[in-house]
């Protein structure tokens, strides 16, 4: 005899069944929708309404999670020169490369932060004194901000002058010269991605300056300093380049404490990054955006750490150091 089945029996297994389908069908959604969001590490991490910030003060990565790409913001600036010998011209601004809106995929973005050139006292600079570059590395290609130049002024008398050009380059002290360092960072390439690159030349002495050294460096990537009517006096360095999606008052909880005093009000509430130094014995106030004050008496005023600023030029004794330069990634939450 078959075995006996009741109608309640039945029923309670074709409910299990359909339990067990639609458990099946949603825990299979479920797996799919675990491939699609997005996440992201790296830096130092602030929140600030719907905008995420990755600040990186030291060398580290991007790393984005999960099968969504996002549009982000990225802002790289190199290292500031430095500034070497007597009677200098200020030290470069470090290069700003920009991407107001730059699609990034999941994966693993290796980010460098380029350190500031080390002072010097020789007169054409040396191989520390330019600053270091700075460069975040996407499938499209490395965005880089390049190391400012060097503020010299025997650099155009005794050979080639190869540590002046930079990101923007670095001023000449030499009343007798009228060059000044090339700036480099316009000659890097966008990758189809809609990067702006900013750099300026180096200023020389008011009676001879290289061309377009007249500029005071708005445009970003402050020029270097130059010479004034004579070698002991000093030209401002150029102003830096403002980013208003960056603004100090945000980013300054990932700044370290001992330089954050001086880098919020330098950087200031409109995001200015990349100032030039100043040339030797000329005003020692900092321009905006980090660049160091002339002789701040027997020494070149150091630019100021993350914001990429050139040293400041020093009328007797060693130069100054520049800036350590910074990477900034800004997205939405929307």
């Amino acid at each position: 005899m078959a075995p006996f089945k009741s109608s309640l029996a039945r029923s309670a297994t074709k409910l299990f069944g359909v339990f067990r389908d639609r458990d099946l069908s949603l825990r299979g959604f479920n797996s799919a929708s675990r491939k699609i969001f997005f996440s992201a590490s790296g830096g130092t991490k602030i929140t600030s309404g719907s905008n995420v910030y990755h600040v990186f003060t030291t060398s580290g990565a991007l790393v984005v999670s999960g099968g969504l790409s996002k549009n982000m913001e990225i802002l790289v600036v190199g290292g500031g020169g430095g500034t070497g010998g007597t009677y200098t011209g200020g030290g470069g601004g470090g290069g700003v490369a920009h991407g107001p809106s730059v699609t990034v995929v999941p994966g693993t973005h290796t980010v460098t932060v380029g350190d500031g050139g080390t002072q010097t006292a020789d007169n054409q600079g040396n191989a520390n004194s330019p600053g270091g570059t700075s460069s975040i590395v996407l499938p499209a290609g490395t965005i880089r901000g390049l190391g400012g130049g060097t503020g010299t002024i025997d650099a155009y008398q005794t050979g080639p002058a190869q540590y002046n050009p930079g990101g923007s380059g670095g001023g000449n002290g030499d009343d007798n010269s009228p060059n000044a360092g090339d700036a480099t960072q316009p000659g890097e390439p966008n990758f189809g991605i809609g990067i702006v690159h900013y750099g300026n030349p180096g200023k020389g002495p008011p009676s001879g300056n290289a061309p377009g050294a007249d500029a005071d460096g708005g445009g970003g990537g402050g020029a270097g300093g130059g010479g004034g009517p004579s070698h002991t006096d000093g030209r401002p360095g150029g102003v830096g380049q403002p980013f208003s999606n960056f603004p100090a008052p945000v980013i300054e909880p990932a700044i370290p404490s001992p330089v954050r005093p001086a880098w919020t009000p330098t950087v200031g509430p409109t995001g200015i990054f990349a100032g030039g130094g100043t040339g030797a014995k000329g005003p020692t106030a900092r321009v905006p955006g980090g660049g160091g004050g002339g002789e701040s008496p027997g020494t070149g005023g150091d630019g100021v750490n993350f914001s990429g600023g050139g040293a400041g030029g020093v009328n007797a004794g060693a130069g100054g150091s520049g800036g350590n330069g910074i990477v900034i990634i800004r997205y939405t939450t929307d």
